[in-house]
C-alpha cells in the first residue's frame, strides 16, 4: 500500500480540506501522510504501540495515541512534536479532537473513563465516568455531543459535553 511494506493494523484518517490521508502502520510503528494522489508526503517513525490518531483542522494539530508507553502526543501538521501527555493517563485507547476548544477526548482503558485533555495537555478539563468498557468514541463537531460505545454493556451513549448532561443511550443487544 503506497510504500508500506508490512502491517498488522492500519488506521486511516482522511483530511479532505487539504486532500491528504494519515495512516497508522502499527506493524512498522509509523504514521504516514499521503497526498490525494497517493504520494508519500511525510513518514513519522519510532512509535512502539500506536492505537489511534485524529486531526484537528481548526487548530492545525495531529493527535496521536500510543498504548506502550501510555501517552498522547500533539504534533503540528508538519509532524513536529508540540508536547506529550503521559502522566494523566493510565492506558489511552482511542481519541477524538474537539475543534471548538482544541481539546482532545481520550478513552482511558484502565479506569474505563473518558478524559478531556486541555488544548495544551497540562490538565484534565473534564472526566466522564460510569462506563464498563468503552471502546470507541466520536464527537459531533456541530453540536459538541460526545458519542461513546461501551462494549461492556452493549450500549451507545450520547452525552452533551457542554454541561456533561446524559442525553440517551441505545442497548445495542436489541439491534443485533
Amino acid at each position: 500500500i503506497y510504500g508500506i511494506s508490512t502491517f498488522d493494523t492500519l488506521t486511516v484518517i482522511v483530511y479532505s480540506e487539504i486532500g491528504c490521508a494519515w495512516i497508522i502502520n502499527k506493524g512498522e510503528g509509523e504514521i504516514v501522510k499521503l497526498s490525494a494522489e497517493g504520494d508519500e508526503l511525510m513518514r513519522m517513525t519510532g512509535f512502539t504501540d500506536l492505537a489511534d490518531l485524529d486531526i484537528d483542522p481548526e487548530n492545525h494539530r495531529l493527535w496521536v495515541c500510543e498504548t506502550d508507553p501510555p501517552a498522547v502526543h500533539a504534533y503540528d501538521l508538519q509532524g513536529n512534536l508540540q508536547f506529550t501527555v503521559n502522566d494523566l493517563l493510565l492506558n489511552p485507547k482511542r481519541l477524538r479532537s474537539r475543534y471548538r476548544t482544541g481539546s482532545v477526548m481520550v478513552i482511558d482503558g484502565d479506569s474505563s473513563t473518558i478524559k478531556e485533555l486541555s488544548f495544551n495537555g497540562n490538565f484534565i478539563y473534564r472526566q466522564y465516568n460510569g462506563f464498563s468498557r468503552p471502546n470507541a468514541l466520536d464527537i459531533n463537531q456541530s453540536t459538541g455531543e460526545l458519542w461513546v460505545c461501551d462494549e461492556g454493556v452493549n450500549r451507545l451513549y450520547q452525552i452533551a459535553t457542554n454541561d456533561a448532561e446524559f442525553i440517551s443511550d441505545v442497548d445495542s443487544s436489541e439491534h443485533v
